[in-house]
């Protein structure tokens, strides 16, 4: 009865090894994409060895930034496929694809991870190679550097805050530059558009700041503001129920 105690022991033994034995390879990945867009990834991977038993699905984990997607995606592997193109992405971005094969018999190990970027088109709408100040249009316009935040209105105007310009500055969808507010000159003296004089410009969320050339820049308010109320495009731009607010 021992012997056979031990003959049935060594029998299931061989069957667990077995199962362990015959899940699927782990995929694996291209270095590169097949192709990419702005908003997809196509990629593709070696079958891998079912170990006998036909392969059933795949599970794709795609993760941006080690946040993981939606849910995690099952891709039939009906037909030998060995490609996927993967939607719904963001622009510019980098993403890190990972896959394991699925039996009958169950699910292989995870595939080493790849990442893959979609494109984007990036067009410069105005500006040129040097700094310096100047309005115009597409390239004849000039921006200093450390140009702070920029925001889109509704009319897909774009408004600039021009730090060391010390000027906010317009520009419309076909690329024409205007200066809307400031001169130019590193003060706080109220006027009315370009006759005011604005400090450096340091926008902060949606409310731009110019502050005092003779105060050090704090994140506390100042003890005076003044408000601009000559642009209502700035203030629909803000979504602000008062005016768009400098300090000064």
């Amino acid at each position: 009865s021992m012997v056979r105690v031990l003959c049935v022991a060594m029998v299931l033994a061989c069957m667990l090894c077995v199962c362990v034995c015959v899940v699927p390879d782990a995929p694996v990945l291209q270095a590169s994409a097949v192709d990419v867009t702005d908003f997809s990834v196509t990629f593709a991977w070696a079958v891998p060895d079912g170990h006998g038993n036909p392969l059933v699905t795949y599970k794709l984990y795609a993760a941006h930034d080690n946040v993981l997607l939606n849910n995690v995606k099952i891709i039939s592997a009906t037909g030998g496929i060995s490609s996927y193109t993967l939607d719904g992405l963001q622009p510019l971005f980098p993403y890190e694809i990972r896959m394991s094969a699925i039996t009958s018999d169950g699910e292989g190990p995870m595939s080493a991870p790849r990442v893959y970027t979609t494109t984007g088109l990036v067009t410069t709408i105005a500006g040129g190679t040097s700094f310096g100040f100047q309005d115009g249009t597409g390239s004849d316009a000039r921006f200093n550097p450390g140009t702070g935040r920029i925001f889109i209105d509704y009319n897909y105007n774009i408004w600039v805050a021009d730090q060391m310009n010390y000027r906010i500055r317009k520009v419309t969808p076909d690329g024409h530059v205007t200066t809307v507010l400031g001169n130019g000159v590193n003060a706080a003296i109220d006027g009315v558009g370009t006759f005011a004089s604005l400090g450096t410009v340091t926008p902060d969320g949606h409310v731009c700041h110019v502050t005092n050339p003779n105060t050090p820049p704090t994140p506390h308010p100042p003890l005076f503001a003044r408000r601009i109320t000559s642009v209502s495009e700035v203030l629909l731009l803000l979504h602000l129920s008062l005016s768009f607010i400098v300090r000064g």
